[in-house]
């Protein structure tokens, strides 16, 4: 449901006045590098669900935008990519996937421990869906969960936050690999 989606980040509210599809469609045109000739169909566009901020010092909403076509829509974030820094209203705005929140989750303490590392000059980046992968003197890693990545988080002395949950899934994941491989069959 999400793949046609996308989400742009630091627009301020209100920029969008009553028409947000317009808004985004003038947006991708002004700051991005697009084809010319471009067929960007919009099906819809709207601020993220959450309330309104209060605090005029609190992050904007998010910009959910969803484009009639994926490929679209992938062309659009490639770009933007590409082209680094982006701003809107003297500001630096960015574009991304339209994660489930579980999945933001996950990719948050990723990025919590890519920061860490990156403090003590290492390079580390988040992989899809809320890999690590780590470069270190022998060659790149790449963990698919920070379990996973624990015992040698902990020797480069980076903290890792593991709830209940993942420490349980990991188990009954290493429960699920003890299992013995075959079934045994009644006798008739």
């Amino acid at each position: 449901m999400r793949r046609n989606n996308l989400r742009i980040y630091q627009v301020p509210e209100g920029s969008e006045g009553k028409d947000t599809e317009g808004f985004v469609k003038r947006l991708l045109n002004d700051v991005l590098d697009l084809p010319s000739g471009m067929d960007i169909t919009i099906e819809r566009a709207h601020r993220s669900l959450t309330s309104k901020p209060s605090d005029s010092t609190a992050p904007p909403r998010s910009i959910i935008v969803r484009f009639l076509d994926a490929g679209v829509k992938d062309a659009i974030i490639r770009q933007a990519w590409s082209q680094g820094q982006i701003h809107f209203q003297e500001r630096q705005i960015f574009f991304d996937q339209d994660y489930s929140p579980d999945l933001l989750k996950k990719r948050a303490k990723v990025y919590a421990v890519i920061k860490q590392l990156k403090q003590k000059g290492m390079q580390a980046k988040c992989i899809y869906p809320a890999q690590l992968g780590l470069k270190l003197n022998t060659g790149e890693k790449t963990f698919a969960t920070l379990m996973d990545a624990a015992t040698q988080l902990k020797q480069l002395e980076i903290e890792v936050r593991c709830g209940e949950k993942e420490i349980m899934e990991e188990e009954l994941k290493e429960d699920e690999m003890q299992c013995c491989p075959y079934v045994i069959q009644e006798e008739k």
